[in-house]
């Protein structure tokens, strides 16, 4: 008696490497669920050192090829069947992926795989509150925006929590003032490994407009309390293409903004740096006001 046996070449999903810390991690996430639903293919291309995880082969490989596209949301179901056409050799993951339906479900195997000892001491009676500035801060991306200094002090006052601030806290009229209206307030900036480290292990956490601490306090095993804005492209309302609130995580306190886009604008800089005396709430939204708030008139 003789069989068949029918060889199945192995494919390839090739991660892009566009994009920072959080995008590359937020990718290799996305091709781990991907790769439960197509059989017979490996993971080439994954580019994240800070972690241990660096393929053997980082090469772009050839022939026949479909893509994701740079989306959030990807139509998985089309890509699982292109993929099993004889002639498709490999797929070109440089998709966003922001959404918690590719990763959530598997949130502790995750924990488990970004796993470091890196990190600094925030203290229980300290919050953690991660800090975005660099290219932001010119309105280069309407959807990143930073958080107005008055809502840090609401926070502050409210939970009677000590700020640490974390990340991008060089030099520039954004944290000019915050070290101005934050005179005692520790200010930390590390390696990007230990200050993603730093806000994932404390107990009391507030993320900023930005992936990067978005994912530490999701993947946090310590946070007890996570203050998350719902602001830019975190405001399911401005990008509903972005699917990042976990709404049934009791962990989290959620603080709604309107959908706004930012363009470093002469009045929202000034709204955003001012301090909680120099504001005021307010339902218009218009030349003169930003993030619900407006400039008291003196």
């Amino acid at each position: 008696m003789s069989y068949a046996y029918t060889f199945m070449p192995i494919k390839k999903m090739y991660l892009r490497n566009d994009g920072g810390f959080a995008n590359r991690m937020f990718r290799y996430m996305f091709a781990c669920h991907l790769r439960s639903r197509i059989e017979n293919i490996d993971i080439a291309g994954v580019n994240l050192p800070e972690w241990g995880l660096v393929s053997e082969e980082q090469e772009i490989p050839y022939g026949n090829s479909i893509a994701t596209g740079p989306v959030h949301v990807v139509n998985i179901d089309k890509i699982v069947a292109n993929a099993n056409s004889s002639d498709v050799v490999w797929l070109d993951i440089d998709c966003f992926a922001m959404r918690l339906e590719y990763f959530a479900y598997n949130r502790q195997w995750f924990k488990k795989i970004f796993s470091s000892g890196s990190g600094k001491e925030v203290a229980d009676d300290e919050i953690a509150i991660h800090i975005r500035t660099g290219d932001i801060l010119d309105g280069i991306h309407p959807d990143y925006t930073p958080i107005p200094i008055s809502c840090y002090q609401d926070i502050v006052r409210n939970t009677g929590l000590k700020p640490v601030f974390i990340g991008q806290v060089g030099r520039n009229w954004y944290t000019d003032a915050l070290r101005e209206q934050f005179p005692s307030a520790r200010f930390l900036c590390n390696d990007i490994l230990t200050d993603f480290q730093t806000i994932r292990q404390a107990k009391n956490i507030m993320i900023a407009v930005s992936s990067f601490s978005w994912l530490a306090a999701f993947l946090s095993s310590s946070a007890r309390q996570i203050h998350m804005p719902l602001a830019g492209f975190l405001n399911p309302k401005q990008r509903p293409d972005v699917n990042l609130v976990p709404m049934m995580d009791e962990r989290y306190s959620f603080h709604a903004f309107p959908s706004e886009q930012y363009t470093a604008s002469t009045i929202q800089t000034a709204i955003l740096k001012s301090n909680a005396s120099k504001v005021r709430p307010t339902d218009k939204s218009d030349g003169h006001s930003y993030m619900g708030l407006q400039l008291k008139m003196s």
